[in-house]
C-alpha cells in the first residue's frame, strides 16, 4: 500500500520567509538547487532535521513552521495499545517515554507504517521526514515542536566563518556557469 503524503505548504512558507536560498545555504549547508525545488514543489518531502535548520535560519519557532508548512495534518483518534522494547534512538526513547501509547497506535493515528515507526525507533541511521515527527507529535499529544527540540538540541546554523565561505563557493559557482554560458553562445 503506498503511504499517502500528507499536504505540505513548504514552498509557499520558503517564499513568504523573503530570505535567499544563498543565505539559506550559507547558514544551513543546504544547497541552493535543493531550496529551488523546495520552493517550486519539485521537492515536496524534507527530513526533519533541514526542515529545523531552515526554520533556524529563519528566526522562527519550529511550532510555528509546522504549523505553517503542514497546516492540515491530523490524526486519526484511537485506542493505545501496549508494546516492548530493545535499544533506541532518540526518537525510540521518546515513543518509550509514552506509556500510553504504542507504535501500532502511532501507526493507526498517523498512517506511518508500524515498520518505518520500527525503524525510526531503532535504526540510527534512519532518516525522519518533517511530517512525521510532527504527526508523532500530533499523535502523543506533545506541542508541535517538542520532539524537534529534544531531538535536534545540539544542531546549530553555520559559523559566521562557515557562511561567508560558502557564500563565496556558491558565488563563484554562479559565475563559473556564467561565464560558461556566455562562451558557449
Amino acid at each position: 500500500m503506498k503511504e499517502k503524503l500528507p499536504e505540505n505548504n513548504l514552498g509557499t512558507y520558503l517564499t513568504q520567509l523573503e530570505i535567499p536560498n544563498i543565505e539559506i545555504y550559507a547558514k544551513t549547508g543546504i544547497p541552493t538547487v535543493e531550496l529551488s525545488k523546495l520552493r517550486s514543489g519539485r521537492i515536496t518531502r524534507l527530513s526533519a532535521k533541514k526542515l529545523y535548520l531552515i526554520s533556524l535560519a529563519a528566526s522562527k519557532d519550529i511550532g510555528d513552521t509546522l504549523k505553517e508548512v503542514f497546516p492540515t495534518l491530523a490524526i486519526a483518534d484511537t485506542k493505545p495499545v501496549n508494546s516492548n522494547s530493545k535499544k533506541y534512538t532518540e526518537i525510540g526513547n521518546y515513543l518509550n517515554s509514552i506509556e500510553r501509547d504504542t507504535i501500532e497506535a502511532i501507526s493507526r493515528k498517523t498512517s506511518i507504517t508500524v515498520s518505518r515507526l520500527r525503524d525510526l525507533k531503532t535504526k540510527s541511521n534512519v532518516i525522519a521526514l518533517a511530517e512525521e515527527l510532527y504527526s508523532i507529535e500530533l499523535a502523543t499529544n506533545k506541542n508541535p515542536g517538542d520532539l524537534y527540540k529534544m531531538i535536534f538540541t545540539n544542531v546549530r546554523l553555520n559559523s559566521k566563518d562557515e557562511q561567508a565561505k560558502l557564500l563565496k563557493e556558491e558565488k563563484d559557482k554562479s559565475l563559473v556557469k556564467t561565464l560558461k554560458s556566455k562562451k558557449s553562445k
